[in-house]
């Protein structure tokens, strides 16, 4: 490891420019992605939907992350003790958290809300006020699981007494543990992609019956009630939107699993039996790095969004030109085919999905 600095840097020019560039990279796509997401929203009245306002607090939260959370995970990773004080040394760790687990929780309610408008078109429960109200719930919900990270992180002088450290100092180690696979792992991470992916299973099934069942009809049988899914919109545009949220649970997934497997590894290991240049390995490459793909997933999902939507397309480049967003002609078939929808099911015609 060859220090640019020995008091003060952990690594060489090189790596720190990349680490650097690539923090950079990282939090411009994640404010300019996230701000537009917030933005379109605020702005294109067709797109103040359930969905779309849960999509809206996803992306405050990764706001959020990369704000407050993506410099400091840079400079606590490039520098050999924290500089940065008590108060970041508490808040930083505690926002992301909260962060964390307002997102997966958010893509929990979500999945809920496409469950339910695919696969019980007349039982649907959320509307904007209800989903506001949740959100809510999730934010204050996820304060206060997050709590203990915020009480217990703390600097104090490593065990050389050479250098200053922002670490965990729980009265028990095995409580700081059990925090962190009770908590933390099960209940912020395992337990909500369990139930996501029971939603998106029961969708996926769902779809794949009606299509077996579309095709041992005849045509002229099904033409009225085919074109449209539950809550007024295509069946193609239904799959379409299931295909990109599922996309952003993965991406969610993948991005902080390897990190929680090393938290994981550490606290159930014997550090002891590790070799120094294992423990260098891990400390300074393998947990940065893991780190910052974590921390990618603050930026991606706005331009999964762009990717697979028509309309936040149409919504972002409005934004970029600073227009004030118009509703298009795909936009307001969309609407005309809801409102026939909503007339249909009024009546108690069931349309599939």
């Amino acid at each position: 490891m060859n220090d640019t600095d020995s008091s003060v840097f952990r690594y060489s020019i090189a790596f720190i420019t990349i680490l650097g560039v690539s923090y950079g990279l990282i939090l411009l796509m994640a404010i300019i992605g996230n701000l537009i997401v917030i933005t379109t929203v605020l702005w294109h009245p067709c797109m103040k939907t359930v969905i779309n306002i849960l999509i809206c607090n996803l992306s405050v939260a990764d706001l959020l992350c990369a704000i407050f959370v993506l410099p400091m995970n840079f400079l606590q990773s490039i520098t050999k003790e924290w500089l940065y004080g008590e108060i970041l040394c508490r808040s930083t760790p505690y926002l992301q958290g909260v962060s964390v687990c307002t997102s997966i929780m958010t893509l929990t309610v979500v999945a809920f809300d496409r469950y339910v408008a695919i696969c019980h078109p007349l039982h649907r429960i959320l509307n904007i006020s209800k989903a506001t109200s949740i959100i809510s719930m999730i934010w204050i919900l996820s304060a206060i699981l997050l709590l203990p990270w915020a009480l217990y992180y703390r600097t104090e002088m490593d065990n050389n007494h050479t250098k200053i450290v922002c670490v965990q100092a729980w009265p028990d180690n095995a409580d700081e543990r059990d925090y962190f696979i009770f908590v933390i792992f099960i209940m912020c991470y395992i337990i909500p992609l369990f139930l996501i992916s029971c939603f998106y299973f029961a969708i996926a099934s769902r779809i794949y019956k009606r299509a077996n069942a579309n095709s041992n009809e005849t045509q002229s049988k099904r033409i009225p009630l085919i074109k449209l899914s539950s809550g007024g919109i295509s069946r193609t545009k239904s799959i379409r939107i299931v295909k990109m949220l599922a996309i952003v649970v993965v991406t969610f997934a993948v991005s902080w699993l390897p990190l929680y497997i090393v938290f994981i590894f550490l606290y159930y290991s014997d550090k002891n039996k590790w070799s120094p240049q294992f423990l260098n390995v891990l400390f300074d490459y393998l947990i940065p790095i893991f780190q910052l793909i974590s921390a990618s997933n603050s930026c991606i999902n706005p331009w999964i969004y762009c990717l697979y939507s028509q309309t936040y397309r149409d919504g972002f480049r409005n934004v970029i030109i600073c227009k004030k967003a118009t509703l298009n002609d795909r936009t307001k078939t969309s609407l005309s085919i809801s409102d026939k929808t909503r007339r249909i099911t009024t009546n108690r015609v069931v349309t599939t999905v």
